[in-house]
């Protein structure tokens, strides 16, 4: 089973950023109640960030694990090879430009959905793509090659 991982540059930025915010929330002071409340409410909701930052970079996160009978994307179901009928990729442009891949599945195949992937279905990501943007440059190239190797398509 082959295993890729979320690219821990674009983590690490986003946990700097998370610790940021929380220091400026450190700095907010209060002196009614009703503030006292809405900025203690800030501060906690800044620090649960932060935290979660820091607990996704420190332990690395599983973007797709492949093997001979599918794909797992994050945490989701199997995606079976022989249910996918089609795969499309789509390139990134612009300054924010995102590359993904996304498998559409042969009719009648259906796979227990995530509520983000839920979400996800009725954009042009779909419920099951892999972000090829959120990977290093060397993992988007490999993960791509795995894939062509397991899809006749």
């Amino acid at each position: 089973m082959k295993e890729f991982y979320y690219n821990r540059k674009k983590l690490r930025n986003w946990a700097i950023a998370s610790l940021f915010i929380l220091l400026i929330a450190l700095g907010f002071v209060a002196t009614t109640l009703p503030e006292i409340a809405l900025i203690t409410a800030i501060k906690l909701v800044a620090l649960a960030s932060a935290l979660v930052a820091f607990y996704v970079y420190m332990k690395p996160q599983k973007l797709a694990q492949i093997d001979n009978e599918g794909i797992i994307i994050d945490h989701n179901a199997k995606l079976k090879w022989k249910d996918i009928e089609a795969l499309e990729k789509f390139e990134g442009r612009g300054l924010c430009g995102r590359s993904f891949i996304r498998f559409k599945l042969k009719s009648g195949k259906k796979y227990p959905l995530t509520f983000t992937q839920k979400l996800a279905s009725g954009s042009k990501y779909g419920a099951f793509s892999i972000p090829l943007y959120a990977m290093t440059k060397d993992d988007a190239a490999a993960i791509e090659k795995e894939i062509k190797k397991h899809l006749k398509i």
